[in-house]
């Protein structure tokens, strides 16, 4: 909101449902964030344990950048 120069408070005056333009957002982020780490995941086979954790700890670390 303040790359576009508002704040909560004025969108919540101009839209009636401005719960779900705040959170929004913030629930896609973290759905990406998961993504990540599950496509990096399978992206090893399954037997494979020892390099899977590593690997998703890595992509954990490049969708936190």
């Amino acid at each position: 909101m303040r790359a576009l120069g508002i704040t909560a408070l004025a969108i919540s005056d101009d839209h009636p449902n401005c719960n779900v333009l705040v959170t929004v957002p913030g629930t896609d982020a973290y759905t990406s964030f998961g993504d990540a780490q599950i496509a990096a995941r399978d992206a090893l086979p399954e037997n494979d344990i020892i390099e899977r954790l590593p690997t998703i700890g890595h992509a954990y670390r490049s969708s936190a950048w």
